[in-house]
């Protein structure tokens, strides 16, 4: 997640591939979950949805933090984890025995 409360995912050559658009200069508190049902949220700083998966707590990506391959954010109830694959792609698995 930038500084700046966009999450961007980044492929090998350092170009993004993909984006929230969730720029906020003024705003830079966002942070993202994975709730309980699956879905990924953006929330702010007062836990105001910004961002979802389905547009419709949690495992917490902050701001001015980073995902590597490899790396995992999981929903609370231990259900649904997000995955920053080696392969470069940012998924949402239904998987009660991932540790």
């Amino acid at each position: 997640m930038q500084p700046d409360g966009n999450l961007v995912i980044y492929n090998s050559n350092k170009s993004p591939t993909w984006a929230t658009n969730t720029y906020a200069p003024n705003n830079p508190t966002y942070h993202l979950s994975i709730l309980n049902d699956g879905t990924l949220a953006m929330m702010d700083v007062y836990d105001q949805l910004v961002w979802s998966s389905t547009k419709g707590y949690n495992s917490i990506l902050s701001s001015r933090t980073s995902m590597f391959s490899g790396s995992f954010i999981r929903s609370e109830n231990g259900q649904f984890y997000a995955l920053m694959q080696t392969d470069g792609n940012f998924v949402v698995y239904n998987g009660l025995h991932f540790y």
